[in-house]
C-alpha cells in the first residue's frame, strides 16, 4: 500500500479500488492489462502510463538478492 501512496496525483478513490483488488505492488500492477485498469474509476490512459513508468522504475531499483 505504501507503493500506491508514492504515485503522484493518484486519486484516493482509485487508490482504494486498487487496494481492494489487491493491486498494491509494481509486479501486480504490471501483470494487469490496461483494459482491466481502465475499468477502475479514477484511472485513465494517462494515469495508467504514469503508473507503468513508476512500476518499471521501481522494479529497476530492486536490489538483487544472492
Amino acid at each position: 500500500m505504501k507503493f500506491l501512496r508514492s504515485i503522484p496525483d493518484l486519486p484516493v478513490n482509485a487508490r482504494s479500488r486498487l487496494e481492494k483488488k489487491g493491486l498494491t505492488t509494481p509486479a501486480k500492477l504490471m501483470a494487469t492489462t490496461d483494459e482491466e485498469l481502465l475499468k477502475i474509476k479514477g484511472l485513465g490512459p494517462m494515469k495508467i502510463r504514469i503508473i507503468r513508468r513508476i512500476c518499471e522504475a521501481s522494479e529497476q531499483r530492486q536490489p538483487v538478492l544472492e
